[in-house]
């Protein structure tokens, strides 16, 4: 009997396989673009236009990963070998090593376009923050069911992330999620983050640990074969 362990190995390549590379690919492409035009142009940025545009590579990064955890081939398969929480692990491990790789560059990319004296102000770990409690929640919206198509979450979760960002954008500045690096409202905004990134995560453990139903193709052929059999 094979255990977990050994049917992660095996089932690894076809997950990497099946991940939606495009989707990925776009959403690195556009994180990379923010933070290293204006560099690549010789736009010298203020500190408060460095954080937008980290954010903007941010946003765009979460975006494409939101459909990370799409799997067309969940509606076509009766069973699954392995419990969720399994694959859930499977897909987002190498991402997450590619989102920490491509937030590093952008990082490095948006410090590089400010003077010398002002590079040192740009955070790391706050602005870091806010990417991780992003992608949480659009981890989240993306494995979780919503009604009975389980193979395309990231299409309903972008669009999500998206208003939320809207949302948070429109906040009144007392209650401004995205203030600049060293301002009052910057602290609070952190603990803001803290706890969405802490709603995210919970969120996200509590979708792995979801019962997969059988496939609606494998119903529909036992039915079929009761109705052949009654004619």
């Amino acid at each position: 009997m094979l255990t977990e362990p050994r049917l992660a190995l095996m089932l690894a390549p076809h997950l990497l396989r099946s991940t939606n590379r495009v989707a990925i690919a776009g959403g690195v492409a556009v994180a990379l673009a923010f933070s290293w035009i204006p560099l690549a142009a010789g736009i010298g940025l203020e500190l408060a236009d460095a954080a937008t545009m980290l954010r903007f590579a941010l946003f765009g990064m979460v975006i494409g990963l939101a459909f990370v955890l799409d799997d067309p081939a969940t509606s076509t398969i009766a069973t699954l070998p392995t419990p969720r929480y399994v694959l859930v692990v499977l897909r987002l491990a190498p991402v997450t090593v590619l989102a920490a790789a491509v937030w590093v560059v952008a990082w490095l990319g948006c410090r590089l376009a400010l003077d010398p004296q002002v590079r040192p102000l740009l955070p790391l770990g706050g602005l870091l923050l806010e990417g991780l409690a992003l992608l949480a929640v659009a981890f989240w919206l993306a494995g979780t069911r919503w009604g009975n198509d389980a193979a395309r979450g990231g299409v309903l979760a972008a669009p999500a992330v998206v208003l939320l960002l809207i949302a948070a954008a429109l906040l009144p500045e007392s209650a401004a999620v995205f203030p600049p690096p060293g301002t009052d409202r910057w602290d609070d905004s952190r603990l803001v983050w803290g706890v969405m990134l802490a709603v995210g995560l919970a969120g996200l453990t509590w979708m792995s640990h979801e019962p997969t139903p059988r496939s609606r193709p494998a119903a529909t052929s036992v039915s079929s074969d009761k109705e052949r059999v009654k004619n």
